[in-house]
């Protein structure tokens, strides 16, 4: 196709020198030719910074900027400045593309005269050499969908949660940016304000994107300060999208109980992983607040009876009881699930 308009590729690093390579070329090869190619070092303790001003002398195209260790948010945003193409997609450094991904999307993009496109992605999971495939439930929806039916979607997909799924018109985000004090859901933030301003929207089922997953603690599995505010900022975010759009009906008021009991189960759990100092007493605090957060409750109500999940039901059957028994439960389930885990398996299966 004509390669005539310029994409701009955001590539944070930071310590992935055992992947930043194989993501880069993944880039530098694509059939797709007139690209932008930002690397953006934040501040990496490892060979990364010195493996991509190696890949950077190698093509013209690569453009490495070293900049103080400010997390990946402020590391898009410091590519981003410096971008010049008319659209933009970001790209993890563990991560890598199809060949011909960038291709598919500007042809789609520009095809449709859209703002944004989204696609599927693979996730590859390296310790078991698996993958599986997250995407929409149709081929196109453009044609067949209207623009709210195709952004519900796009939320109950979770494909709406992410930053690296997207190509953007960079017209259209030229003025947002990504918080950088909100990991992990600094995407969703992001992508409440491009949503909120109602974008022309496209999607492709065809997984273009590989996640690469390599078994390791992750920040979703790591304790998180300030979660409870992260959750309440993430439903915010969410709500104001489905506000934008003008949503309602049951099939919202099912949605939205999901994430609210998904976000509020995450944040009990919070308060028991890899990291967490958190005592009893404060422990027991947190779950106060969301046994008597009025959304919790209703969505508890609206959820009776449906496949929640095994952490939202722990907490949907739970809720009534006082929070320090709630908080036993838990410990007793960590506990469990560390010291027995046959009979915690069997436990999650009842």
């Amino acid at each position: 196709m004509d390669n005539t308009e310029i994409v701009s590729v955001v590539i944070p690093v930071y310590n992935v020198e055992k992947y930043v390579e194989r993501c880069v070329e993944s880039v530098i090869n694509q059939s797709y030719r007139n690209l932008q190619i930002i690397i953006v070092n934040d501040g990496s303790l490892d060979s990364s910074a010195a493996i991509s001003h190696e890949i950077e002398k190698t093509d013209s195209r690569v453009i490495v900027i070293d900049k103080t260790n400010g997390g990946l948010s402020s590391a898009r945003n410091a590519g981003k400045r410096i971008s010049k193409g008319k659209y933009i997609l970001f790209v993890d450094s563990d991560d890598w593309l199809e060949r011909n991904a960038i291709e598919e999307l500007v042809r789609t993009i520009e095809c449709q005269k859209l703002d944004l496109v989204v696609f599927g992605y693979f996730v590859d999971y390296e310790n078991s050499k698996t993958t599986r495939i997250i995407s929409t439930n149709e081929e196109m929806m453009p044609d067949n969908y209207t623009q709210e039916e195709i952004i519900f979607n796009l939320l109950e997909t979770g494909l709406i949660n992410l930053a690296w799924n997207k190509l953007y018109k960079m017209d259209f985000v030229q003025d947002m940016w990504f918080d950088e004090k909100t990991e992990p859901i600094e995407d969703i933030l992001f992508n409440s304000k491009v949503f909120s301003k109602k974008p022309q929207v496209g999607v492709l089922k065809k997984p273009l994107y590989h996640y690469v997953k390599d078994g390791q603690d992750s920040i979703l599995t790591r304790y998180k300060k300030g979660m409870l505010e992260l959750s309440n900022r993430r439903s915010n975010a969410i709500r104001k999208i489905i506000d934008s759009y003008q949503m309602c009906g049951e099939h919202v008021d099912k949605y939205l109980a999901k994430e609210y009991l998904d976000g509020k189960s995450d944040c009990i759990l919070n308060n028991y992983r890899t990291g967490a100092h958190v005592s009893f007493k404060e422990k027991v605090a947190i779950i106060y607040e969301i046994k008597h957060d009025e959304d919790v409750r209703k969505a508890v109500f609206i959820r009776k009876g449906m496949n929640n999940g095994f952490a939202a039901n722990i907490l949907a059957k739970v809720l009534f009881l006082p929070a320090w028994m709630i908080s036993m439960i838990y410990e007793l389930l960590f506990i469990m699930r560390k010291t027995f885990k046959g009979l915690y398996t069997r436990f999650r299966g009842l």
